[in-house]
């Protein structure tokens, strides 16, 4: 393998940050994926993607070298703390791919061989429909108008990961989002 000398001691390009960055993102969006999994080896990134709820190793893995680049380049973009890597960390950030607004919801955690990013990718485009098209049951769809348009109340929206809890709740806001209503959403 060439390695140049940059690469030797360890200086890794902003172009080469940016475009790993590229290409773990613009899979998932190809693949669909909910949640992108970065995490740290001894001598490889492993990038994994949840798609339908399982989890799908990417086939290729990045050498490790690139590893603490990416995590600062993430942090930096959501404006987490860049230096903080003992505590877990959350952030958001929001990307435009390919004409798609994409939300992304970052995590991290400290491993034993670095940080370990998770990624939940919120594609807008696909967020935005409307109750009709995500429940297809006559009777449980008008119980879920019923409770969104009470005049007041709370209403939790929980199940398992990639489940579409998130596309539900931006489904009945948008029913409900009018000028003399105030909707507050609380998410962990």
């Amino acid at each position: 393998e060439n390695i140049s000398e940059a690469e030797r001691q360890g200086n890794i390009s902003g172009e080469q940050t940016i475009a790993h960055l590229n290409q773990i993102i613009g899979d998932a969006l190809t693949l669909d994926a909910s949640d992108i999994h970065v995490e740290p080896g001894e001598s490889e990134i492993h990038v994994r993607y949840r798609i339908d709820g399982k989890l799908y190793r990417r086939a290729d893995a990045i050498p490790m070298r690139f590893h603490n680049a990416i995590i600062n380049r993430v942090k930096a973009l959501a404006t987490m703390n860049i230096t903080e890597r003992r505590k877990p960390q959350d952030g958001r950030l929001g990307v435009s791919i390919n004409n798609r607004e994409v939300s992304l919801r970052l995590s991290t955690v400290p491993t034993r061989f670095g940080e370990n990013l998770v990624v939940r990718v919120l594609d807008k485009s696909t967020a935005l429909m409307s109750l009709d098209r995500i429940i297809s049951v006559p009777g449980v769809r008008e119980m879920v108008r019923s409770l969104v348009f009470q005049p007041h109340g709370i209403v939790l929206i929980t199940g398992p990961t990639g489940s579409g809890k998130t596309t539900t709740m931006y489904s009945a806001i948008m029913e409900r989002n009018e000028d003399g209503v105030n909707i507050t959403t609380i998410e962990d």
